[in-house]
């Protein structure tokens, strides 16, 4: 199976989840970004532009992104190429979302006092 024909499955398996009655808005792009992460990992230096171009298949226009999906957005535009790269190599995905979420797990362990 080519890497194109994951990606469709995946995104086909992810519409179907994140559009489901019993998945509140607020979960659905964390449902759809969820199933593709590791899908997206086999896409090599393409997988940011993959990854853009997939997300806007997932999110319908009018569904305003949560708060902190806005904030891992914001943070993630304000990086450098180092610093996503650092983060992706954290998240170990190609996903920006995996790479939030790993830059907000090394920020509560810091807050622990880890």
């Amino acid at each position: 199976m080519t890497t194109a024909d994951k990606i469709l499955r995946a995104i086909e398996h992810a519409v179907d989840l994140a559009n489901r009655p019993a998945v509140s808005p607020e979960c659905r792009g964390r449902t759809f970004t969820a199933c593709l992460a590791g899908t997206l990992d086999d896409c090599g230096p393409d997988a940011e532009a993959v990854a853009e171009k997939v997300f806007a298949l997932g999110r319908p226009s009018a569904v305003e992104p949560t708060v902190d999906e806005q904030l891992g957005m914001d943070w993630w535009n304000s990086l450098t190429e180092k610093r996503r790269a650092h983060w992706l190599a954290k998240a170990g995905s190609a996903a920006p979302f995996a790479a939030w979420q790993a830059f907000r797990a090394a920020e509560d362990d810091l807050a622990q006092g880890g």
